[in-house]
Order: structure tokens, then C-alpha cells, then sequence
């Protein structure tokens, strides 16, 4: 397995299922084994893809009863772990001393089977959460250029670097993308400037690519497609497929 990616915030309505999504699709169309997570009670990934959320409870695999293989499921658009929203009772019903543990361990039995798995987060920062940080190699920070997105990433960073030194050395912040984003929004070329500020704080980088927003995403997800084979000449499929060249680039040192 080369890499397991955490996308994330503490704020809903980011990107995160959205970029989710669309990197596990761009790196599937070009030939990576992969295998998306939904660790979100919401199961927007889940309906997305048109996985059951009945047959695969990722609860059930954290409270170690079913094992990481009885429960992935084979779609057309892929492998995926699906969420439900029995997620909402995790930090409840998960118990134990090593549960933040729980996900890593799971993974650890499939790493032969996938070149990459990327994980969809839930914006609490409760048990499923804590274990995706601490599964996860990197993480992807999603968020839009707006004063209370930015916050909330900055006290995630700090988080994330904890997790770092005290739970997962391997893991890191690979970088901060920006979704939803209206270029030419004078607000929006101002606070470029602090978040690249802040990405240095956090030792990590703003990537190079936007992506735009567009009712594309919200009209593919709806026709359970994704944004490259709902709408491919798009200017936001155009972004994330920049996007997808850039993380590639990043990972292989470029």
C-alpha cells in the first residue's frame, strides 16, 4: 500500500466528501487499486456511490465484530467501506483501551490489496475520527477561503500534529486545498495570503490547485456519478483532475 489519506475538517459543508470522492475516482481511472472509507454518519459518500449501508457496518468492525474484509463492498464505482448512520452513536458504543486503534488495525490486513485508501471524515472530531488520524499516513485539509473555515483548520492542524507526537509518528499534513472557490472574489485573493501563511505554520503547503465551485458536483452526486463521468468537460472536473496530477506529483516527490 503506498498511502492511506485522510480528508478532513471540522467544519461540514467543505469539500471533504466531494474531494473524497473525486480523488478515489481519479486515481481508480488511473489503474491505483484503491479503497474509499466512509467514516461519516451522514453516508453521503456511501448513498453517492450506491453502496447498501445495511451489508458493512464500520461500527461493527470497530467494536471488533466483524473483520475488515466480511465488510467491503464491490460497486461500480469502486471498493468502499460504507458508513451509516449508526456512526453517530461511535463515540458511545466504541469502547476500549485501544480504540482509537481499531481502524489502523482493520487496514492492516487489506494493505496487500490496495495502492491507495482514502478516507471521508466526520467534521467531529470524536472516536471516528481520532481513528482515521491515527490509521491514516497524511492528511488533506478541505477547506474554503473564508475566516471560519480557516480557524477551525488551524486548531485541526494543531490537532493532527498531537496525533503526531503521540499516536502516529508516520503521519503528516500533505496539504491544504481549497474548495468552492470563486477566483475572481477579491476576499478570496486577500485571504490566499493568510493561508499560505498559515500552511507554513502547519508545515505543509496550499496546493497550487482551486477547485471551483459548481452545481456539476451536487447534479452528479445526485445521479450517483462521479464529477469525471457526470460532467468531464467541466471546469470543475478539470480541477480535480489537476488536482489528482498534483497529489500524484507531491507523493512521488515532484
Amino acid at each position: 500500500m503506498k498511502e492511506i489519506v485522510a480528508i478532513v475538517n471540522q467544519k461540514g459543508g467543505t469539500g471533504k466528501t466531494t474531494t473524497t470522492h473525486a480523488l478515489g475516482a481519479g486515481l481508480i481511472r488511473k489503474g491505483y487499486r484503491v479503497l474509499l472509507i466512509d467514516m461519516d454518519g451522514q453516508a453521503n459518500l456511501t448513498d453517492t456511490m450506491q453502496a447498501d449501508q445495511s451489508n458493512g457496518r464500520i461500527l461493527d468492525l470497530l467494536m471488533k465484530r466483524v473483520g475488515i474484509k466480511e465488510i467491503v463492498q464491490k460497486t461500480a464505482a469502486g471498493d468502499i467501506l460504507a458508513g451509516s448512520e449508526d456512526l453517530f452513536q461511535a463515540d458511545v458504543d466504541v469502547t476500549g483501551h485501544d480504540k482509537e486503534y481499531r481502524l489502523r488495525e482493520a487496514l492492516s490486513e487489506v494493505k496487500q490489496d490496495y495502492d491507495y485508501v482514502i478516507i471521508d471524515t466526520s467534521h467531529v472530531l470524536g472516536i471516528l475520527a481520532i481513528n482515521a488520524l491515527i490509521a491514516s499516513n497524511s492528511v488533506i485539509i478541505a477547506s474554503h477561503a473564508e475566516g471560519y473555515n480557516l480557524t477551525g483548520a488551524k486548531r485541526l492542524g494543531e490537532i493532527i500534529i498531537d496525533v503526531n507526537k503521540h499516536d502516529n509518528k508516520d503521519l503528516i499534513i500533505r496539504g491544504i486545498l481549497l474548495t468552492r472557490f470563486k477566483e475572481r472574489t477579491r476576499l478570496n485573493k486577500d485571504l490566499l495570503k493568510v493561508i499560505e501563511e498559515l500552511a507554513k505554520e502547519l508545515d505543509t503547503k496550499l496546493y497550487k490547485t482551486t477547485i471551483r465551485e459548481a452545481v456539476a458536483i451536487s447534479e452528479g452526486q445526485i445521479k450517483h456519478l462521479s464529477i469525471f463521468d457526470y460532467a468531464p468537460n467541466s471546469n470543475v472536473a478539470k480541477d480535480y483532475e489537476a488536482f489528482v496530477e498534483e497529489f500524484l506529483q507531491t507523493n512521488n516527490g515532484g
